[in-house]
């Protein structure tokens, strides 16, 4: 019996175990396209939401879990004037900045990735992508870091 009999079979009975099934199913498929390092570190997250100190923390985790599992190719609007930055350049520019930022604030501080991770309540795999440049921050991931380094947001993002 595949998946799809038997989440029908399930659907006569509980109409809410039908509705987890389907999740189930979904986050399977997604996460089986996903690349391997992409795979290593979504379940690296989830490792760290079980532990999370608070719900801010549990959220940041998900919404960069989520970020992962909705890993679309991005879009190109190819502009024909070369003066006019495109909104993803200006993002990429942003992103290497800040992420330059962070590792140069941590690296002065004398702080290891896992020990910025701890005091920022952070998981260490989401320090290393911000400082690579792989993910973007969210402004409440900007503030943890700034507080662990006991540094002003400002520092790390002037445009805060």
């Amino acid at each position: 019996m595949d998946a799809v009999q038997q989440l029908q079979k399930i659907t006569h009975r509980d109409p809410s175990q039908a509705a987890l099934m389907m999740a189930f199913l979904v986050i399977d498929d997604r996460i089986r396209q996903l690349p391997k390092k992409c795979r290593d570190e979504l379940f690296e997250l989830q490792k760290s939401l079980m532990n999370a100190a608070d719900d801010d923390e549990r959220l940041e985790i998900l919404q960069t879990m989520m970020e992962i599992l909705d890993d679309k190719p991005a879009n190109y609007l190819h502009l024909k004037d070369k003066d006019i930055q495109s909104p993803r350049e200006g993002l990429e520019k942003w992103v290497a900045f800040i992420s330059k930022r962070i590792k140069e604030e941590r690296e002065q501080a004398g702080l290891t990735q896992k020990e910025l991770a701890e005091k920022s309540g952070l998981p260490q795999p989401h320090i290393s992508r911000l400082e690579s440049g792989l993910h973007s921050p969210t402004h409440l991931t900007v503030q943890k870091i700034a507080k662990a380094l006991k540094i002003g947001v400002v520092r790390l993002d002037p445009s805060a």
